[in-house]
């Protein structure tokens, strides 16, 4: 999903791109899923055409999806290259 903000918003943690690519915890674990058969699906073909934008996942969506993970490096390995964002009344 892609989300324009109208102004940007101050989140305690900087400000937010007016434009970023905005992921939720069903396209994390599909795009976990391609990473691991190797394979080049819609979750890495929408990364890759975005690949100059922001990535970005909630707070929310990075507990989400720790739920689903056992080992702690693994997990910070593969969210890595995400911008973290906390919530805000305007994105909500």
């Amino acid at each position: 999903m892609r989300w324009r903000l109208s102004k940007a918003e101050v989140l305690g943690l900087g400000v937010v791109d007016r434009a970023m690519l905005l992921l939720d915890t069903s396209f994390l674990i599909e795009f976990e899923d391609e990473l691991a058969h190797r394979e080049m699906g819609p979750a890495r073909g929408i990364l890759a055409a975005h690949r100059r934008q922001t990535v970005a996942i909630s707070i929310i969506t990075l507990r989400e999806f720790a739920e689903g993970l056992t080992d702690p490096r693994a997990l910070v390995e593969f969210l890595a290259p995400f911008r973290v964002v906390a919530l805000s009344r305007a994105i909500a």
